[in-house]
């Protein structure tokens, strides 16, 4: 966090949220962030940042992997068993036993590329567990607050504030979300007292220890970053960049699981083909280096080919075609 401008985007939380590439592979990835990276008077967080020496495009390299040494985290992990059996609704976040098998080659698979792969424990491992009230009651605060902050902003707001917005979809039909669980969300957040409230700081402060809690794991084993299955959400807690790449796709027997019924919005977990990442996580401000260490596994493995996407999921342009 800090290092690409937030600054007109419609905020969750100005302390956790991030913004950063989403492209079909790494290298676009670079050539993304080599663009929108950088600092903007308008989001305090990016001031922060350091001076860059190299672009992002500078840290592709095959080879990145050699001499590094990564850590996966098992007591980390340990929440969802030694088959990682999370719940199927959550399939596209957490990991689950079908995906067992490729992290298990992908841990392989890293060490012929050079680098030290090491199982650990990551002491005071709690705080960077997702069932957290302070988070929660932290990111709740943020919304309430940031989102007033981010209406003040427009020059015609169909609001003045949260409940303004939640008095609008209430009474207007076609404003409300598609499911009752987006509006319970923003009631739950309404009810608190915003970031100047008592309550909010002691979770904040709570919450930011998953920095200590990184950095500390990092500096006692002499790591270079993590590994994990899917995403994690204690990175997000800390503002500590990830960088996810392809590993592979789910069953071909997968069951879809209906998440909400609704005319205009049916979404579904799980599916046939189903496919998963491999994250890479560092400490603060450690872009470069995760984009070297993904690149590596990246071009050595190709997983995204495995399978063709659809049709209507295919880019018919690509970045360089357009600069």
């Amino acid at each position: 966090m800090g290092l690409v401008s937030r600054s007109g985007m419609i905020p969750i939380s100005m302390e956790h949220d991030s913004a950063g590439p989403m492209t079909t592979n790494v290298t676009d990835s670079a050539i993304l962030l080599d663009a929108i990276a950088g600092t903007d008077k308008a989001d305090q967080h990016t001031l922060a940042q350091p001076e860059r020496k190299q672009t992002y495009v500078s840290y592709l390299d095959k080879n990145g992997l050699k001499g590094r040494k990564l850590a996966f985290p098992t007591n980390y992990m340990a929440k969802w068993g030694k088959d990682w059996e999370a719940p199927a609704t959550e399939a596209m976040y957490l990991p689950q036993s079908w995906s067992r098998p490729a992290f298990d080659t992908a841990v392989k698979k890293l060490r012929d590329l050079g680098a030290e792969v090491i199982e650990i424990d990551i002491d005071n491992c709690e705080v960077l567990m997702e069932d957290d009230d302070n988070y929660e009651l932290a990111m709740n605060s943020e919304f309430k607050s940031n989102i007033k902050q981010y209406l003040d902003s427009l020059a015609s707001p169909p609001a003045k504030d949260l409940a303004g917005i939640l008095h609008l979809m209430k009474n207007c039909p076609e404003e409300m979300p598609s499911s009752y669980e987006g509006m319970k969300g923003m009631e739950t957040a309404e009810k608190t007292g915003g970031v100047e409230a008592p309550e909010y700081a002691a979770a904040q402060a709570k919450v930011l220890k998953a920095k200590e809690v990184i950095d500390a794991c990092m500096a006692k084993h002499g790591l270079d970053a993590f590994i994990f299955p899917q995403n994690t959400e204690g990175w997000s807690r800390a503002g500590y960049p990830q960088i996810v790449v392809p590993l592979g796709f789910g069953p071909d027997d997968l069951e879809p699981i209906q998440l909400q019924d609704h005319p205009a919005h049916q979404t579904y977990n799980n599916f046939p083909g189903q496919p998963f990442g491999l994250t890479f996580a560092g400490t603060a401000w450690s872009e470069g280096l995760l984009i070297s260490l993904a690149y590596a596994f990246e071009q050595a493995t190709h997983h995204r080919r495995e399978r063709k996407p659809y049709k209507e999921a295919m880019p018919t342009a690509q970045i360089d075609t357009n600069i």
